[in-house]
């Protein structure tokens, strides 16, 4: 099964289901492995090359039924109503979700909670993966190759500090 998005600067195919190109970005479902649906990348078009979907006719019919259930889930239905990296930003902020943020490095993902949505960038505090801030920075939204939500790791961020917090 095979499902490639390939992107501008980077040597190693993103995998995903491409959902829907928009003016701004593309929305894909990160699929990481087999069948597993991890999170919605949102992919800024000015990076996106181009998309192959190879699948057997087994893995269609699954994979198909799955992320209709999948896209479906009310938090997924919503955040696939933004169209811009301003509202996409906006909506997470409001939330208080953390998100990972894919720059120039392939193998490089920040994981960070929004603090302040401009116009062009946003502010975000980036996290290491124990849980302790590592950096405050902006953010320009052309810099941005992509922006995954509702991943198992940035989930797993949301739940402890929800549980550290109560």
């Amino acid at each position: 099964m095979e499902n490639l998005i390939y992107m501008k600067g980077w040597k190693n195919p993103v995998t995903g289901f491409f959902l829907e190109k928009k003016t701004v970005f593309s929305l894909s479902i990160y699929n990481p492995v087999d069948y597993v649906l991890d999170g919605v990348m949102f992919m800024n078009n000015s990076f996106v090359l181009s998309a192959e979907m190879n699948l057997s006719e087994l893995s269609s019919n699954v994979m198909s039924e799955k992320i209709n259930r999948y896209v479906n889930q009310e938090k997924i239905k919503t955040i696939l109503e933004t169209s811009n990296f301003k509202e996409l930003f906006s909506y997470l902020l409001k939330k208080d979700d953390f998100c990972e943020i894919a720059l120039s490095q392939e193998d490089t993902v920040y994981i960070g909670r929004v603090r302040k949505v401009r116009n062009s960038s946003i502010d975000i505090d980036f996290y290491n993966t124990d849980f302790t801030l590592l950096d405050e920075a902006i953010i320009e939204f052309d810099d941005i190759r992509i922006v995954s939500v509702y991943t198992d790791y940035s989930e797993t961020f949301c739940e402890f500090i929800k549980s550290i917090n109560n």
